[in-house]
């Protein structure tokens, strides 16, 4: 079974994903309905008007990964249930259709930034007092009028309601057909579906900790017009882990990375001990000749 393009696209994304919060991780709240934003990133505040653009961008990260755990559980639901694989065109123009999807939402902001007639210090009076300045001063900020992308909100809740229903809908087909099928599998393909079954699933479990949550979040401040003072911060901690702990995943359930990292550690060789196994060199019974193997004998994986 060739899951390559699946692991590919979830540690591409992933990496890109993490980068992107390396430099630009928002903080973000919403104050009399105005969406602020604040960098968090390696390289600290941003000045203006940077740190406005990293909510588009951030926001297509986001929900990109929800989009790519959909387009998984279909490449393998196709793989399992039906005997489709799925080649590199169809696969890419299904990561390309859930990526328009993304933009399309993603654009409200941006048509908002092009176009805007005041910049972000017009609302930095609604930051006075509050928790967010910074030794008694307004740091640097990004800011977006909530009428600006409400709209938006028509997109986005399709695109992670459908995303979901698809994995939900793949999951339960692939769960049946890997339970019938459980006992025709060598304990190797067992050992190989089990790990490729952990690694989907967590990336499905995820994103609802680390996007749907957040956005739940922020829509409940967003149209109650309630100002949860550690609503960004949950916010900025949910969505640093996710680049973080797919990669993680892989890395520990899929044997084969597994031991290429053990073999890599430099402790490695406390875990080997030599082992002897005579090896005939031939079948016949007459035969005396005998050889000793001595080989590494690598720890249980």
């Amino acid at each position: 079974m060739n899951y390559k393009k699946v692991l590919y696209l979830g540690c591409v994304t992933d990496f890109f994903y993490a980068f992107w919060n390396f430099l630009a991780e928002p903080d973000v709240t919403t104050i009399d309905g105005i969406y602020f934003s604040f960098t968090r990133g390696v390289p600290g505040y941003l000045p203006f008007p940077f740190t406005a653009w990293t909510v588009p961008f951030t926001l297509f990260f986001i929900y990109f990964s929800v989009v790519n755990v959909a387009v998984q559980f279909i490449y393998r639901y196709l793989l399992l249930c039906w005997k489709i694989t799925l080649n590199k065109l169809i696969f890419l123009s299904l990561v390309a259709f859930g990526a328009i999807a993304v933009i399309s939402y993603c654009m409200f902001f941006a048509y908002y930034l092009m176009t805007r007639t005041v910049d972000d210090m017009y609302y930095a009076h609604l930051l006075i007092g509050t928790d967010w300045m910074v030794n008694g001063k307004i740091p640097y900020f990004g800011a977006i009028p909530v009428a600006a992308f409400v709209n938006g909100f028509y997109i986005s809740y399709p695109i992670v309601f459908v995303s979901y229903m698809i994995v939900i809908f793949c999951g339960i087909s692939l769960f049946r057909k890997i339970k019938a099928t459980e006992n025709l599998l060598h304990i190797d393909m067992k050992k190989y579906q089990r790990q490729i079954t952990v690694v989907m699933t967590v990336e499905a479990i995820l994103p609802i900790i680390t996007v749907v949550f957040p956005i739940l979040l922020d829509c409940t401040t967003i149209l109650l017009k309630i100002n949860f003072t550690w609503a960004g911060k949950i916010t900025f901690l949910l969505s640093s882990f996710a680049p973080v702990i797919n990669p993680l995943v892989k890395l520990m359930v899929i044997s084969c990375y597994r031991k290429r990292i053990k073999s890599l550690l430099p402790f490695h060789s406390y875990f080997t001990s030599p082992s002897v196994a005579p090896n005939h060199f031939n079948s016949f019974p007459d035969s005396k000749r005998l050889s000793i193997d001595v080989r590494p004998q690598t720890a249980a994986a």
